[in-house]
């Protein structure tokens, strides 16, 4: 399933996707674009691969796939160093376009611009120690109630 975006409702998109980077950032986040290509070692790092690859797009010939959410290249970033306990918490507002095959899944959402290939969404990283956590967490919930608030939809407290 494909879609097209079209005037106003590409330029929403974007000013969604804008707003919500700058209300994480003002959050304390750190906004971060990462590529759209990942190496078969990162997936394998960031998920169960064996029982998602089937899911992935990959790119015939190479070691690379279509990332699926931005958590895994960001995972990527700061792989193969130590991060001293001091520089810690990092954290990240990601902004990527996902890619899935999972599209019209079981027949499930069919109508609108549900379960389709590729997508774009905005989210949260986390990089903490144990004793950080559940502050990190709270954070989480607080910018995703910020955000929302923001663009005048209610939640529940």
């Amino acid at each position: 399933r494909f879609y097209y975006k079209l005037n106003e409702l590409s330029l929403l998109d974007l000013a969604l996707s804008l707003h919500s980077m700058k209300v994480l950032q003002q959050g304390g986040f750190s906004p971060i674009t990462p590529p759209y290509l990942v190496k078969r070692e990162v997936e394998s790092r960031a998920t169960t691969l064996d029982a998602f690859e089937e899911m992935l797009y990959k790119v015939e010939g190479e070691d690379l796939y279509l990332i699926p959410t931005a958590e895994h290249p960001i995972a990527a970033f700061n792989s193969g160093r130590v991060i001293p306990e001091a520089e810690l918490p990092l954290r990240y507002c990601g902004f990527s376009t996902a890619f899935r095959k999972e599209a019209g899944a079981h027949g499930k959402d069919t109508k609108g611009i549900y379960r389709n290939h590729h997508f774009n969404k905005v989210e949260q990283y986390v990089i903490a120690t144990p004793s950080q956590i559940e502050d990190e967490l709270n954070r989480v919930i607080n910018n995703q109630a910020v955000l929302l608030l923001s663009l005048n939809i209610p939640i529940r407290a």
